[in-house]
């Protein structure tokens, strides 16, 4: 039965496939057509019987077959070939001025995992680091080995003699007597390091011209910019320059500043990570003292980017990119014997690092104690909250305990922008952990709500001192510039207004007023009669050679 069903069924689909096909008049008509030409409904209604085309197939030939596998095989021969050059590393003899100058286009190189083959690093990472490494050989590979055409020794000299008294001063990531050194002694630098420091010293350089549209120190920032896209490996002195780049964007009054500031830090969290800046290399008593200043150089940049990374984090609600407490960091910076001139920006910014350490504890605390997410894992691993709480009061007072020993309050006598900026911010971490408890109708609130007017009362007698003294120019040195210090007096007016402080709300205000006007976040404010309004109402009259650096909306600045 079975045999005869398969049988009848494939011998109605033969008939099916073998019936005549229908004509278009019958197929419109959706009635049954004998396929003949004409058919016999066509006759009878004496119409035109048409009939579609049948495609011809082409005769398939082994001719054919041969010239698609000939196709074939020359494309899997260019594919190939371009395989091959793209994971064929150079030869180790071949320098890279010679990489730079060949004419085909250096490619990125990844490993068998997918990781990114930037530099020889393995002397800089802790699970690769062998007993018995070469760093003197190594130290010759990670030197730059170019150069550009510089501006006149004058200008030169001078735009570094600006760098090193405003920028490091509270951002010391160079080892100033080697940086000379190098200079001096016609060895290589860095080319995109050096157009990072031209530019964001020629903010203060009344002697260079503006030019239409261009803020100054431009025509460095775009060289610094191509320079960067022409990188293929991460280096420190990269890190370095992007951490310089974003201070010239702090500098600057245009669009774009938020995502700007963003798109370069994530490059230098992604560097630092490859080139392993977070972890602890151990130096022993052999040393040589040139690997001793580039290990110190690794660890100022590091904390560098770790200030900038829990700043900018906690202004965007994020998590923050190194996790101190998971890993063995590194040492925190420290003063070498050719630097006994200079040990004071090293100690501001050895308390400046600690003072961010606890702000980031802080921050972490407040997320565990306040984001319903944690409440869960809180319960499984018997969290205490209250020896938590204690434990970061003890270490914020031990911190502030050691800024005020080393520095002073600010007074008008004694005007240190750098010690300013320490207060500011160890000022803001008081607020931040005592707010949650303050102003509230509990008998342990009152404390808390001491701490944080104290704090607040602090940064509103700060800030007078600054316009009072017209030191605002100075405070654009200090880490995510103008910004920042907006952050800071944002917490202050929280407390005021929490408070009922109606008359230092005002005063606050009104400053706030004004550095909203001078922020390079120029979306917060429109119009610069708000800037004129809030700094008569204050007393205070800017400096001309201050507004002459800031840009309204209306100017034309290229967007880059």
């Amino acid at each position: 039965m079975e045999v005869n069903k398969r049988r009848s069924s494939i011998a109605s689909s033969e008939s099916k496939r073998k019936s005549p096909k229908a004509c278009i008049p019958c197929r419109k008509r959706k009635v049954k057509c004998d396929g003949n030409s004409p058919c016999d409904r066509c006759l009878k209604t004496d119409c035109e019987c048409k009939f579609d085309k049948i495609p011809v197939k082409k005769e398939v030939t082994a001719e054919s077959h041969k010239a698609k596998l000939k196709r074939l095989k020359e494309r899997l021969d260019e594919l190939s070939t371009i395989i091959d050059h793209t994971t064929t590393p150079p030869s180790a003899s071949l320098s890279l001025s010679n990489q730079l100058n060949s004419s085909q286009k250096v490619k990125l190189w990844v490993t068998e995992t997918g990781q990114g083959c930037y530099i020889p690093d393995n002397h800089l990472r802790i699970d690769r680091l062998p007993s018995g490494s070469n760093w003197e050989r190594m130290m010759e590979e990670i030197e730059p080995k170019h150069n550009i055409n510089e501006p006149p020794p004058i200008i030169r000299q001078h735009l570094l003699n600006i760098y090193f008294q405003y920028i490091d001063t509270l951002l010391p990531i160079l080892h100033k007597p080697s940086f000379y050194h190098q200079l001096n002694n016609h060895e290589p630098v860095s080319s995109i390091l050096l157009n990072a420091i031209y530019c964001v010293s020629s903010r203060w350089d009344m002697n260079t011209p503006i030019r239409d549209g261009e803020p100054r120190g431009w025509c460095y920032y775009e060289a610094a910019v191509k320079l960067l896209d022409q990188e293929y490996e991460p280096q420190l002195s990269t890190v370095q320059a992007l951490l310089l780049l974003l201070k010239y964007n702090e500098h600057v009054r245009r669009r774009g500043f938020l995502w700007r500031t963003s798109y370069y830090f994530q490059m230098i969290v992604r560097m630092c990570k490859d080139l392993g800046l977070q972890r602890k290399i151990v130096v022993t008593s052999s040393t040589s003292p040139k690997i001793l200043i580039e290990l110190e150089k690794r660890k100022r940049t590091f904390w560098a980017v770790y200030c900038y990374d829990v700043m900018m984090s906690i202004e965007n609600g994020v998590p923050f990119h190194f996790n101190l407490d998971k890993e063995s960091h590194v040492d925190d910076p420290q003063v070498l014997m050719d630097e006994v001139n200079d040990q004071e920006k090293i100690i501001h910014f050895i308390l400046l690092t600690k003072i961010i350490r606890c702000q980031a504890q802080i921050t972490q605390f407040l997320h565990q104690k306040l984001d319903s997410q944690w409440a869960v894992k809180n319960m499984l691993t018997n969290w205490k909250e209250e020896e938590t709480f204690e434990a970061l009061t003890n270490h914020l007072k031990e911190s502030i305990g050691i800024l005020t020993s080393y520095t002073s309050f600010p007074e008008e006598n004694d005007m240190s922008y750098a010690a300013c900026f320490l207060y500011l911010a160890s000022c803001f971490a008081t607020i931040s952990l005592h707010r949650p408890f303050a102003f509230q109708n509990t008998p342990t609130s009152s404390p808390h709500t001491g701490h944080c007017a104290e704090a607040a009362f602090n940064i509103r007698r700060i800030m007078g001192l600054v316009f009072r003294c017209e030191a605002l120019e100075d405070m654009y040195c200090s880490i995510r510039g103008i910004h920042q210090i907006m952050h800071y007096v944002s917490a202050a007016i929280t407390v005021f207004k929490e408070g009922g402080y109606e008359s230092e709300l005002r005063d606050l205000m009104q400053i706030a007023l004004y550095l909203s006007s001078t922020s390079p976040v120029i979306e917060m404010n429109n119009k610069i009669s708000t800037m004129q309004q809030s700094s008569t109402s204050f007393g205070f009259q800017p400096n001309p050679t201050l507004l002459s650096l800031l840009y309204t909306d209306d100017d034309p600045i290229p967007n880059i």
